[in-house]
């Protein structure tokens, strides 16, 4: 790992620090996540990054393991499952890396999945400042260089920097504080690029030189620029079943190069810790960070009765709708007035039948109190667990359950009139139930209808996704018990 990067101070375990985000974190734990170590300040800071997000967006705990005996990355970690991520792995900096990413992460027993780029692209190439272009335009190419022995003529001498990067920036900032063209060799992102912001010094702007691409035969490597490094996300390969949630956030995640160059120039120039650094960077780029987490695009948030998973609200107790904004008790109330009143009504027309007719059959009074408290309790289903929003389309399908559902109530009311008629005209109960069977029958079948039935109408299989059920959280909790 290049030590340019390693610049800064490890904050690793300043971990009590308070909240970055000015707003109220999730009320609902959503789980534990870990993610591999660094000793370098990109990788800690991106670390932080992630971290913050997680825990004051997202509702997670996130801790750092480290592994001292791992020479950089924990890859028994990511393969057991001990370790969830790394989100800063330069596979191709090391055949040894790529061999053993490529042994662990194919097969039907593969323990690890690349979760694609970072989004970081690093390569070593040289540089100049941009006076030495103005002046010496020759120094911006390859051919440049070799005219005159260019190359030679303005690169930091091997004794300024003695193999030591920080030697190498020290000589750098020297002559170029005395405008002195220079040409050196370094690599991207590092702070040293952002060094002329910092400090409003353009004297510290840095051109790369162009060199070309490295063609077998034609330029090898005393002529061709340096390849270009894909930095790398990898996740353990059961996340995708464990949390998907978890899955798609890391393999959403993506810092350019120019993010990690500003944060770690805030880190060595502004003596911001790694964790205050991406602090910062969360806070500027919110555009960014929240196309991570499309999943919990929930209506409202929620309306701050419940938790969002996959852009689905689940209410807590009391709460309905698909943004959990409806009090159950708004419906509750009147529908249990409702029930209670026609349970009255129901006693009231069975003592007067019975007082009519002694002799007569329970079984069609009966029959129509049933289909009754039956619609009402169907009802009640619907209003409770069906979504419903806005639109005309969403209105009308509203409607029409509610409709269907009051259709048992309608006819009920109907045949409790035509009975009391009948009952003045017909000795029993009995020769009415067998000169009237259609009715009767009628009757059954609307007291058979199934909350179930509302159930399927309101979920994915009919791809209405504004009427998903809002599950509850115990009901959910049990169902997940059961399917794991």
């Amino acid at each position: 790992m290049s030590t340019a990067l390693a610049t800064g101070t490890n904050t690793a375990a300043n971990t009590g620090q308070g909240s970055c985000l000015n707003h109220t974190k999730p009320s609902h734990f959503y789980g534990n996540v870990t993610l591999d170590d660094y000793d370098w300040a990109s990788g800690n800071i991106t670390n932080y990054i992630i971290k913050i997000i997680l825990e004051e967006v997202l509702g997670y705990s996130v801790s750092m393991v480290t592994c001292p005996s791992c020479s950089v990355y924990n890859w028994d970690g990511l393969s057991n499952g001990t370790v969830m991520a790394s989100l800063e792995v330069w596979v191709d900096a090391s055949p040894i890396r790529q061999q053993i990413l490529q042994n662990r992460s194919t097969g039907a027993d593969r323990t690890i999945e690349d979760a694609g780029p970072s989004g970081v692209l690093t390569q070593v190439g040289w540089f100049t400042q941009k006076f030495a272009l103005d002046l010496y335009p020759e120094l911006a190419s390859y051919r440049g260089l070799k005219a005159n022995h260019s190359a030679y003529r303005y690169a930091v001498p091997q004794n300024l920097w003695a193999q030591s990067e920080a030697n190498l920036i020290n000589a750098v900032t020297v002559l170029t504080s005395h405008n002195i063209p220079a040409l050196f060799a370094l690599y991207v992102p590092h702070a040293f690029f952002n060094y002329y912001s910092v400090y409003s010094d353009s004297r510290f702007k840095f051109e790369r030189v162009s060199l070309p691409t490295l063609v077998a035969g034609v330029c090898d490597v005393n002529c061709a620029d340096y390849s270009q490094i894909v930095v790398q996300k990898l996740i353990n390969a059961n996340l995708r079943t464990t949390s998907q949630e978890l899955y798609w956030f890391f393999r959403q995640i993506s810092l350019t190069t120019d993010d990690i160059t500003n944060v770690i120039s805030w880190n060595q120039y502004e003596n911001m810790s790694d964790r205050d650094a991406a602090c910062r960077w969360v806070q500027e780029n919110n555009n960014s960070w929240s196309k991570w987490i499309w999943f919990r695009n929930c209506d409202n948030d929620c309306s701050n009765h419940g938790y969002c998973e996959f852009s689905q609200c689940y209410c807590d107790h009391g709460w309905t709708g698909s943004n959990c904004g409806v009090s159950e008790d708004v419906f509750e109330i009147p529908l249990f007035a409702f029930m209670g009143a026609d349970a009255v009504a129901l006693v009231t027309v069975y003592l007067y039948l019975r007082h009519k007719n002694p002799y007569g059959h329970n079984t069609f009074v009966f029959t129509i109190g049933i289909t009754l408290l039956k619609a009402m309790a169907d009802i009640m289903f619907w209003v409770r667990y069906a979504g419903f929003s806005g639109s005309v389309k969403e209105d009308w399908y509203f409607i029409v359950g509610i409709t269907t559902l009051a259709a048992p109530t309608f006819m009920s009311l109907i045949g409790i009139i035509i009975t009391i008629r009948n009952a003045r005209k017909l000795e029993d109960f009995e020769e009415y139930y067998n000169h009237s069977p259609f009715t009767v029958q009628a009757f059954t079948l609307l007291s058979s209808l199934n909350p179930n039935i509302i159930l399927i109408l309101t979920s994915n299989i009919m791809m209405m996704d504004r009427y998903n059920a809002p599950l509850k959280k115990a009901f959910r909790k049990n169902i997940k018990e059961i399917l794991d």
